[in-house]
């Protein structure tokens, strides 16, 4: 793995420890999330349509680790199908 890929999964590992420790475990259905996922890809088109760079850094980091958090949520609900 090149270095420029390992440091961002490491920024979206700690997005996502960010978002666990705000929201506490995410399990909605597919609707609501594609709902947040739209949110902060919005918020990054806007942060390019304002001209700011790093912010859409952060933006694109958040909407990754959003996409983390809803297949971690689907495999739980799998899981949880599976044993059921």
């Amino acid at each position: 793995m090149n270095p420029q890929t390992a440091r961002v999964l490491i920024d979206i590992q700690k997005e996502r420890m960010r978002q666990d420790e705000k929201w506490g475990e995410q399990n909605h259905d597919d609707g609501r999330w594609s709902h947040i996922l739209l949110e902060e890809i919005g918020e990054a088109s806007k942060a390019y349509m304002d001209g700011h760079d790093q912010q859409m850094d952060v933006e694109l980091i958040q909407a990754a680790a959003v996409l983390a958090s809803w297949v971690e949520s689907r495999r739980r609900k799998r899981i949880k199908q599976w044993e059921g």
